[in-house]
């Protein structure tokens, strides 16, 4: 009845959040929680909304919200 209880990263897709350090070279960083969790999308400032839409590996895809 919770098929997403071993893929945490996929729980978030959908979600949005403003971002704790900003995307630079691809990467940045956002919080969910106590949680920061690595993500990969276009260059953004620290601060900016973006919504999840994706995971690869340990890795959130986010775009802007």
């Amino acid at each position: 009845d919770r098929p997403l209880l071993n893929e945490r990263a996929a729980q978030f897709i959908g979600r949005e959040a403003l971002l704790a350090e900003p995307i630079r070279g691809g990467f940045g960083r956002i919080a969910f929680g106590d949680t920061t969790w690595r993500v990969a999308g276009p260059d953004l400032a620290a601060g900016e909304r973006v919504r999840v839409v994706g995971y690869e590996g340990g890795v959130l895809q986010v775009e802007p919200a």
